[in-house]
C-alpha cells in the first residue's frame, strides 16, 4: 500500500500522526517523555530535532544509548511526574508515545511492573505507569502548553480492537498530545 508505514517501523500507526502534530522540528529542542529504548527519540532526531530522551528506567536509557552510537540524543534517567526545575523552559515541544498494557488499572499512578518484552529477552527493566493527568501537570510545570489532543484509531487490520487492553483493564484509547513552548511577546 503506497504511503503506508511498514508494521515493524510504526506498528500502531502513531508515529506519522505525532510527527505531523509536531510540524517542523528542525533545530528545535524536543523532549521525548518516557523515551524507553529511544524509538521515538531517534525518529525525532532523524527529522532534525535536538532531542532529550527521559525515562525512569536506567536499563531502558542504557538500551537507548546503545541504539544511538553517534550520541545525537541526550538520554537522561529522571521521573517526569516530579518537577524538574533545571529543565523548566528548556524545550520547544514534547512528545510521548506509550502503549499501556502493563497495568490493569489506568488510575493506579505509580504502579510498577516488568517491561514484558524486555524481560522475555532477559533484560530486567520496569515500566512505571503514570496517568495522563501526571503528564499534563509535569509538562505544564515545565512551561509547555497543550495545543492539541488527537485521538488515533488502531491501524485497520493490525490488531483486534481490544488487543491493547488486559482483561478487565481500564484505559483510554490512543491519544496524542502536542505541547509547545509559548512564544513570548517582545
Amino acid at each position: 500500500m503506497a504511503g503506508a508505514k511498514r508494521p515493524d517501523t510504526d506498528p500502531f500507526g502513531l508515529l506519522m500522526p505525532m510527527l505531523e502534530l509536531l510540524g517542523d522540528i528542525t533545530n528545535r529542542r524536543v523532549l521525548d517523555a518516557g523515551c524507553g529504548e529511544g524509538y521515538l527519540a531517534r525518529a525525532l532526531a532523524d527529522r532534525g530535532a535536538r532531542v532529550t530522551g527521559i525515562d525512569l528506567s536506567p536499563r531502558l536509557i542504557e538500551q537507548a544509548r546503545d541504539k544511538d552510537p553517534d550520541g545525537r540524543i541526550d538520554y537522561q534517567v529522571a521521573d517526569l511526574s516530579q518537577t524538574l526545575p533545571a529543565m523548566a523552559g528548556s524545550f520547544h515541544a514534547a512528545a510521548s508515545a506509550v502503549i499501556d498494557r502493563h497495568v490493569a488499572d489506568y488510575f493506579d499512578s505509580g504502579a510498577v511492573s516488568p517491561y514484558r518484552g524486555l524481560w522475555e529477552a532477559g533484560i530486567k527493566a520496569y515500566y512505571h505507569h503514570r496517568t495522563l493527568e501526571d503528564y499534563l501537570d509535569a509538562f505544564q510545570a515545565g512551561g509547555l502548553r497543550l495545543i492539541k489532543l488527537a485521538d488515533i484509531a488502531a491501524l485497520a487490520g493490525s490488531h483486534k480492537p481490544d488487543a491493547y487492553l488486559p482483561p478487565g483493564g481500564r484505559f483510554p484509547r490512543f491519544m496524542l498530545l502536542a505541547f509547545r513552548k509559548p512564544i513570548r511577546e517582545q
